[in-house]
């Protein structure tokens, strides 16, 4: 069985630090060649690393730009009538299927180093996402002097890019054998370059992360470092953008989540040298540590649903019932039964689990959308001991059956007790957000 990545099953979905594979609807683990099937990492939460710089956590604690605040930026556009538009909570540069355009948005707003800035950013081609069938890409360019509303873009291979020796330019090309992450002096000179087919997302949402010091640029994508350049970055300008443009061969190029911030956050002091603290009492614990992550009880009939107050080991937090399906809407991703965190309204479950200080917890779970749901119907935020380690989104527009994904994260017990909570953050309409096969295992012992 081949791993379906058509965007129907991936529209919209959007993770923060989550491992993440796709499961078929029978709920067997989808086979394929092994560089083919990939998880998707992206920075955020408690999963996996991703990094810890100060700048990653500074910028998590910044708000995102709005780019419906009109006089906070410059728009330009060539040849691309209509465009860069925002919709919703993106920026659409360049529309699919539209060739040889172009489309920036410029910060109206100084911006010198230190600085770091993050974006998400989406590409699409209906046509196909091969190296010679999608162009041309995005790049984020720094240092840049005030552009005029009728400065023409260049379309095409540059990506919008003016080679006219001013600033930087990280580049995330699309086309041909260039595909991968790309930094650029002002003149187009590449400095540092790294080959990753993971620039064209499909539809899907990838993150990158650039922090620039006076002695250099590092970058990150989808919270792994790409580049690590180290020069002088002395700007004679101070303007900061992000642009796209196709040549021949056309892609949506689409933007969000702007973040942009002068200050790292300070890391903890170290400890004071000295033994290592001693371990907690008790044996390591084995084996599946939740009650019911299944939610095989209580068993219903096959097609039948039930709207329940709780569930044998999960409780309410918010929302009239927990909504429990067998096989009502789509398959499950394993076992017989799901749960639907919509089936009234939003409802959020919470399971305390008994925990060891310090021990490190692998924490899984299934998520799909509702078939025939929008993607604003389907949002779900993780959450542990209060934290949200990531919202997870998905479109069923186009499916006939569920399409679940598998979101993984590593998670550290802070105290005797912790405390999972799922909750839907999607719109209340009583359609939306499935969940199944929650599992969480011990896989460091804190005596090691």
């Amino acid at each position: 069985m081949r791993l379906n990545r058509r965007r129907g099953h991936f529209a919209g979905l959007a993770l923060l630090g989550a491992w993440v594979v796709a499961l078929a609807a029978s709920g067997a683990w989808a086979q394929q060649e092994e560089s083919a099937l990939q998880a998707v990492r992206i920075p955020g939460g408690q999963a996996w690393g991703g990094g810890n710089s100060g700048w990653e956590a500074a910028l998590r604690d910044t708000p995102a730009f709005r780019f419906q605040d009109s006089a906070r930026f410059t728009f330009l556009t060539t040849r691309n009538a209509g465009y860069p538009r925002v919709e919703s909570d993106r920026l659409v540069l360049i529309p699919e299927n539209r060739a040889n355009a172009a489309g920036a948005v410029f910060l109206n707003e100084p911006v010198r180093p230190p600085f770091a800035v993050q974006f998400q950013f989406s590409t699409f081609n209906r046509g196909g996402g091969g190296p010679w069938a999608v162009g041309d890409g995005v790049v984020l360019m720094f240092g840049r002097r005030v552009p005029s509303r009728r400065e023409t873009l260049p379309t095409g291979g540059t990506r919008g890019f003016n080679n006219d020796g001013v600033g930087f330019g990280v580049h995330l090309p699309l086309y041909g054998n260039e595909r991968g992450v790309l930094l650029t002096d002002g003149s187009g000179r590449s400095l540092a370059s790294r080959p990753n087919p993971a620039v064209y997302t499909g539809g899907e949402w990838a993150t990158l992360r650039v922090e620039v010091e006076r002695d250099g640029i590092r970058v990150f994508l989808n919270g792994e470092q790409q580049i690590d350049w180290r020069g002088p970055v002395q700007l004679s300008s101070d303007r900061l953008a992000l642009s796209a443009a196709t040549g021949a061969a056309g892609a949506l190029h689409a933007v969000r989540d702007l973040r942009l911030t002068f200050q790292p956050r300070q890391a903890p002091p170290s400890p004071p040298p000295g033994p290592p603290p001693g371990p907690p009492p008790g044996p390591p614990q084995r084996g599946e540590l939740l009650i019911n992550g299944g939610f095989e009880q209580p068993s219903l009939p096959r097609g039948n649903y039930r709207s329940l107050p709780s569930l044998p080991g999960w409780n309410r937090t918010v929302g009239r019932s927990i909504e429990l399906q067998n096989r009502v809407a789509g398959n499950p991703a394993s076992g017989d039964q799901y749960i639907e965190l919509d089936g009234d309204d939003n409802t959020g479950i919470f399971q305390e689990v008994s925990t060891r200080p310090g021990t490190e917890y692998e924490l899984r779970l299934a998520f799909s959308a509702r078939p025939g749901t929008d993607v604003s119907d389907n949002a779900l935020d993780v959450v542990w001991n209060g934290r949200v380690l990531t919202q997870l989104q998905a479109s069923g527009q186009g499916l006939s059956d569920t399409a679940w994904t598998y979101a993984i994260f590593r998670v550290r017990a802070e105290g005797p007790s912790s405390r999972l909570e799922l909750r839907d953050v999607g719109s209340s309409n009583g359609s939306g957000t499935y969940v199944d096969d929650v599992s969480l295992r011990q896989v460091t012992d804190s005596r090691r």
